[in-house]
């Protein structure tokens, strides 16, 4: 899960910055370090941005963060503009990863505000943005953005691109066997989870929409119940089941159809499942 994995995290040089403030709500501060000199350039930024750094204040943290050096910010500080990944440890297992853009025009990501209107504190403007925006909990990469080779070379063992053309469907979880009596969410709660989870990932297509938020807040909540194990409450699965269903009726505009189509994907894939 998000909170599991390894993060980068600013060191004592950052300083928090209240500029790129979040439009979706998210209430963290950034933190900035500028004036980074790399090549021909003398006023590079790096920001984490606020949505980033909420993510790592709200979620236990771990002695083995990599905190951010002066190696790694010449790395990215050479990158020509685009986009990147790249990959937070070398564990084969782990295929979670860094996604970071540098930009020298256009809007900082989840913001309003423009590159060219970011300056330094001797009011110049800076010349290249390196942009910390979002970790990935190992989802198909993006075959479009540029894999970096920082704790980990290559692509590892069965981490899968995203289909070109559009987003590439999860893998459904897999039954492996029949059942032949009555199904009730509270006794047969792997079951159930199996209807529910896979009905979420049939309308991928129809949820992963815009920005794409609220379907990370959906993929988020799945993480949560996939790492419950063993022996957890089937109220607090019911209870986040319930939490994505809110967010597809109450967050998308045409929520109350999605909420119908998926009641009808749930019912025909239970009559599946039974029969």
């Amino acid at each position: 899960m998000w909170f599991d994995i390894i993060k980068t995290l600013p060191n004592e040089e950052y300083k928090e910055d209240d500029r790129p403030k979040d439009k979706y709500g998210d209430s963290a501060i950034a933190q900035t370090k500028d004036s980074i000199e790399s090549g021909d350039l003398n006023n590079i930024a790096i920001i984490f941005m606020p949505h980033y750094m909420k993510k790592i204040k709200e979620r236990k943290t771990y002695a083995n963060q990599h905190i951010i050096d002066s190696e790694l910010e010449q790395k990215y500080a050479s990158l020509s503009e685009g986009n990147y990944w790249h990959y937070l440890n070398s564990s084969v297992s782990d295929r979670s990863y860094l996604m970071v853009r540098v930009m020298t025009k256009g809007i900082l990501p989840r913001t309003s505000i423009k590159v060219s209107s970011l300056m330094n504190k001797d009011e110049e403007k800076y010349e290249k943005v390196i942009v910390f925006h979002h970790i990935n909990d190992g989802h198909p990469y993006n075959p479009n953005y540029t894999r970096l080779d920082v704790y980990s070379t290559g692509i590892k063992k069965g981490h899968r691109p995203k289909q070109q053309g559009g987003r590439q469907m999860p893998k459904p979880l897999q039954i492996n066997r029949r059942i032949n009596k009555s199904f009730t969410p509270l006794n047969e709660m792997e079951e159930w989870m199996q209807v529910f989870i896979n009905s979420i990932y049939e309308m991928q297509r129809k949820l992963d929409r815009g920005t794409g938020r609220n379907w990370f807040d959906i993929t988020d909540i799945i993480q949560k119940i996939a790492y419950m194990g063993e022996g957890a409450e089937h109220k607090d699965i019911m209870k986040l089941f319930r939490k994505i269903v809110e967010i597809i009726e109450t967050k998308y505009k045409n929520g109350k159809e999605l909420k119908k189509e998926l009641d009808k994907i749930i019912q025909r894939r239970k009559g599946e499942l039974y029969q």
